[in-house]
Order: structure tokens, then sequence, then C-alpha cells
């Protein structure tokens, strides 16, 4: 992982990667908890574009950590 590349910054990446991809996975599961106990339709539908957006998100963290 970043053979030609000596810096800091770069250092920090994968750790980003696997916080954020962690993070995201945290968010989907109280997002989910929200889907079955959740009255209020807001937050019903806050929890479903959650649960849409933080699963992309962790797709294209996995694939940058592949590329990279």
């Amino acid at each position: 992982l970043y053979a030609n590349e000596n810096s800091a910054a770069t250092a920090s990446e994968p750790m980003f990667l696997e916080s954020m991809t962690k993070h995201h996975q945290d968010g989907i599961e109280m997002a989910k908890m929200a889907q079955q106990k959740a009255q209020n339709k807001e937050v019903k539908e806050m929890s479903r574009k959650i649960i849409q957006d933080q699963t992309k998100d962790i797709a294209k963290l996995q694939a940058w950590k592949k590329q990279w």
C-alpha cells in the first residue's frame, strides 16, 4: 500500500479508510434500528437515506482500499 509515497498524509489514509468504514457500518446499524422503531416519518426517511448513502460510501471506501 503506497509503496512509492513517503508522506505522513499518505500513511494516515489506510487508517482513515478503515475508521470511516467502521463509522458508516455503525451508522447503518443505528439507522436500521430507527427504521424498525421510529414513529416519526421524517426519522424513518432520514434513516432510509443514511442506509442508502452510507452503503454507497462503504463500497467506495473498499474500492479505494483495493486500488491503493
